[in-house]
């Protein structure tokens, strides 16, 4: 069983919610799809071997590339969650200063709203290594 890094792990939750067609893709996964991907089941899902790409991409985007694309925040805010234990996008959101309901409106209608200092924060926060 090979355990993959918190971006790997976050890949793989978000491309197992795109295959399930009831769940919308920006909602958080469900808490026990997240704790199987965190103990390593799954560990051979090939979403996990893009993780260098978009770890790649996520740390090329500057200021002059906002709001960055929602998917984009999404796998970060995931990244954070399994960072914190699988704790889901509200503790997420909390270790980052922001507010639940806000970081839920900054997924979906104030998706725009995410400037420079919330995508640095996120970004720092998810991929520190």
């Amino acid at each position: 069983m090979t355990m993959h890094s918190n971006l790997a792990q976050a890949l793989i939750i978000r491309a197992i919610a795109r295959e399930d067609a009831e769940r919308a893709l920006i909602g958080a996964p469900s808490p026990p799809c997240a704790k199987q991907v965190a103990v390593g089941e799954h560990a051979d899902h090939p979403a996990a071997l893009t993780a260098d790409a978009v770890r790649q991409e996520i740390r090329s985007l500057g200021v002059c590339d906002m709001p960055p694309a929602t998917d984009l925040v999404a796998t970060l805010l995931e990244t954070l969650s399994q960072r914190l234990g699988g704790n889901g996008y509200k503790s997420a959101w909390e270790a980052i200063g922001i507010k639940p309901t806000r970081g839920r409106d900054l997924l979906a209608r104030s998706a725009g709203a995410v400037d420079w200092p919330i995508w640095k924060t996120l970004r720092d926060a998810a991929l520190a290594d």
